[in-house]
């Protein structure tokens, strides 16, 4: 890498400093409506830096012993990385010091043999341009609603709910195609492993999925009628701690012919119930639409949810999957 560009390495103990000031002072390049919490010296002294075995990975780019920006990385139980940071300052071209902490994440994923790498954003400060250079590309858009404490509406009558069960994972995923565009279901690549760990509180990725610290997050099985078919399902997740800045989440998934009104409020009395018990009853609900669920902003609306972010999620694969010929096949 040229002198011009600076150099990026792997942060190391004596940057903590200098890596806690940043992460105060240069927030939302990516434009989120709810970010990760800044880095801080007591965080980052538990992050074993040297032996990157922590969910925090974190890369610093330096310009004359400065450091000027720093991208940091979330890992996930299936190998993924998810870039939560990427924040540049000083006199530097902060396009270019962005751009350069972006090409070292897909190095290093390729030499590590990370499967994919994933970030959401707004698309502000150039994130667009920089992520499409990069080899990048945007499968899906999402409006993010937040709630702020209120009492939940009265349960409601007329759809059953019940905690899901390794069982319904077929059931899950040909409910989950029916709203889905195949083109986001073929990047999404589920498998029927993946939905058996549904029932664990596992739920499709969100833009919101690597800022939340939940505490439990329990998974329901929604039917219209006893012991009916499998109507849709929903996810409620706790916040650990009390405070406007750890929300709740709400993530709901129906059929189109389901009305979402009832699953929502179903959802809003689960939280409220949960959050009671932990003592973070006054604490905000985040809900996330995708562009093709448009039939839940409404009922999202009506039920107190406001739109406080629009979002585009991106995917870069670091390695081709060995089944993807099998995906196409021929035709005359």
């Amino acid at each position: 890498m040229s002198s011009e560009r600076g150099s990026v390495r792997l942060a190391r103990p004596t940057d903590l400093p200098a890596l806690a000031a940043l992460s105060r002072t240069a927030r939302h390049s990516l434009g989120l409506p709810l970010e990760p919490e800044a880095l801080s010296l007591y965080r980052l002294f538990r992050v074993p830096l040297g032996l990157l075995r922590a969910s925090d990975l974190i890369w610093v780019s330096t310009d004359s012993r400065t450091i000027d920006g720093l991208v940091r990385i979330d890992a996930d139980a299936h190998g993924d990385w998810s870039i939560v940071e990427l924040d540049a300052i000083g006199s530097r071209d902060q396009r270019e010091v962005r751009m350069s902490m972006i090409d070292r994440v897909v190095r290093e994923a390729g030499r590590r043999g990370v499967p994919r790498i994933h970030v959401a954003c707004a698309d502000v400060h150039d994130n667009t341009e920089l992520l499409a250079a990069s080899g990048f590309r945007a499968y899906a858009d999402e409006t993010i609603f937040l709630r702020h404490a209120a009492p939940a509406p009265a349960r409601p009558t007329g759809m059953q709910m019940r905690p899901l069960h390794a069982s319904d994972a077929h059931d899950l995923a040909r409910a989950y195609a029916q709203t889905t565009p195949a083109n986001v279901l073929h990047v999404e690549d589920f498998s029927l492993r993946d939905w058996g760990q549904a029932a664990t509180g596992w739920a499709p990725r969100a833009s919101i999925s690597p800022a939340l610290r939940l505490g439990e997050s329990a998974a329901f099985a929604l039917s219209t009628e006893p012991a009916g078919a499998l109507a849709g399902w929903l996810l409620a997740g706790v916040a650990s701690e009390s405070g406007e800045r750890h929300p709740h989440a709400l993530r709901i998934f129906l059929r189109p012919d389901v009305d979402p009104t009832l699953a929502i409020a179903l959802g809003l009395n689960e939280i409220g119930d949960r959050a009671t018990a932990r003592g973070t009853d006054r604490n905000p609900v985040l809900a996330v639409v995708r562009g093709y669920e448009a039939g839940l902003k409404a009922p999202l609306a009506a039920a107190g949810f406001l739109p406080v972010g629009h979002v585009r999620l991106y995917l870069r694969e670091s390695r081709v999957r060995l089944t993807a010929p099998a995906l196409f096949p021929a035709t005359g």
